[in-house]
């Protein structure tokens, strides 16, 4: 098969991309006069390569197009089959003959346009000499990749919930990058398996990331995204008795689980209003117990109050004669508090910005996309959830639960600050407030940001 000129002119183009993958975004009129194309027909052509999300637009007085993915992860096949449909034989034949040193009519290796672009630096001699070793070049950059990538079952988790549910991740990594979803019901169980480089991100709330990078001395992971802000509450049994902040003397509530992000909170809450824990000398108890359990206990009135996320807060509500006694927005400025957020590991961030670039980036588009159609993403979630865990939430459940969070890529660093002093005053972070200057890296997603023409984040 001989390549068309239309899809000799797209080569032409992603060689000038992948020549200048580090320089930003580059104007069509510049690509059109590297390689001596019409520019007219260069703009379709960009704007099919753009369709396929193999390229991206950048707006502004900077703005052109540039590569959405690594070079390596951008097979020339691809290319082709986009511009010109299925082939057999890759490419112009005397080319493919040169570079591969097989005879026209047979099945190509996979190269990618890192390999091309070496390729045609070369002389002719040098094609032959380097025959084997672009060979091997291209097999490597045809081989998938791997992210692994940790979430809840859980609304505070929307982002994972509605990209595992309808392809949002798969379709934005490319076939060339194969994710593998790992489910967790707790942060610490996350946590631990990145330490154990079982995963390479996840979605989590703020204080098990806190205790994550203090464990690891600063090492183990960055917070380089938000996901939610919102979604927790506490909630009293409406027979309890609890009025006001003083009649929680004497009461038992419950929490998520020992040192999560509820737990801190309730006990900062208790302390802000002049009452200790029994642990600390004081009258309330504060029993750690897992959501369902909290359930259970109000049902037989042998817990008073419970400090719970999203879905649990609501559920106790509606399923546990329990009332909304407290609204965790109500206590932060503007009512925006983190609840979760995307960490990495530190090694993968190091040894594959380009994944976790582009990882930033469908996030970011699915959380706008999340934020304009909440009626369809609610619906994805709760159909995710249901796969997960064998049961959706009841449509009344969702609405109102749904209605205390919202989906941001804005990790909130004000917050989770305030979180850590909370649980360093509740001696979950060792006797020294620990140094948290580096938790955060959010040079990727602020490159996303200004790509989108959207404000940085500090």
């Amino acid at each position: 098969m001989k390549i068309s000129q239309k899809g000799l002119y797209a080569l032409q183009a992603m060689m000038v991309l992948t020549r200048r993958n580090t320089q930003g975004a580059i104007r069509i009129r510049d690509i059109a006069y590297e390689e001596n194309l019409p520019e007219k027909f260069l703009e379709l052509i960009l704007l099919e390569l753009k369709n396929a999300r193999i390229v991206e637009s950048v707006r502004g007085a900077k703005g052109g197009y540039q590569l959405r993915r690594s070079p390596s992860e951008i097979r020339l096949s691809e290319i082709i089959r986009l511009i010109d449909g299925p082939l057999a034989p890759f490419g112009d034949a005397d080319v493919r003959s040169s570079l591969t040193g097989r005879p026209t009519g047979r099945e190509p290796s996979p190269l990618c346009c890192q390999c091309w672009l070496k390729a045609r630096a070369m002389t002719k001699r040098d094609f032959f000499v380097s025959a084997l070793f672009v060979f091997l070049l291209g097999a490597l950059a045809g081989a998938q990749s791997s992210i692994r990538v940790g979430a809840f079952p859980n609304i505070t988790h929307p982002q994972a919930m509605v990209g595992k549910n309808n392809g949002w991740f798969e379709k934005a990594m490319g076939p060339q990058v194969k994710i593998d979803w790992k489910s967790f019901n707790a942060g610490p169980s996350a946590i631990e398996a990145l330490f154990a480089g079982a995963i390479d991100m996840t979605y989590i709330g703020p204080n098990p990331a806190i205790s994550g990078y203090v464990r690891s001395n600063g090492e183990a992971l960055r917070i380089v995204a938000g996901a939610t802000s919102g979604g927790a509450a506490l909630v009293v049994r409406s027979d309890s008795g609890i009025q006001k902040p003083e009649d929680f003397h004497g009461k038992k509530v419950g929490s998520p689980q020992m040192g999560n992000t509820q737990d801190v909170a309730l006990r900062a809450w208790l302390k802000a209003h002049g009452m200790k824990t029994t642990d600390k000398g004081g009258d309330v108890q504060v029993i750690p117990l897992a959501n369902p359990d909290q359930l259970t206990l109000f049902l037989k009135k042998e817990l008073d109050g419970a400090w719970a996320p999203e879905p649990w807060a609501t559920r106790l509500i509606k399923e546990g004669n329990g009332r909304l006694f407290l609204d965790e927005r109500t206590l932060w400025p503007n009512g925006q508090f983190i609840t979760a957020h995307l960490i990495v590991r530190t090694q993968f961030l190091k040894e594959h910005p380009d994944l976790v670039k582009n990882w930033i980036r469908a996030h970011v588009e699915l959380t706008d996309w999340i934020n304009g159609h909440l009626p369809e993403a609610k619906k994805l979630l709760n159909q995710q959830i249901a796969k997960e865990t064998g049961k959706a939430l009841p449509d009344s459940v969702l609405d109102e639960a749904f209605g205390r969070l919202q989906a941001t890529y804005d990790p909130l660093r004000g917050s989770l600050m305030n979180a850590a002093k909370s649980a360093f005053d509740a001696g979950f972070l060792g006797r020294e407030m620990p140094d948290l200057s580096s938790l955060y890296d959010l040079s990727l997603l602020n490159q996303v940001l200004a790509e989108k023409g959207k404000k940085a984040i500090q």
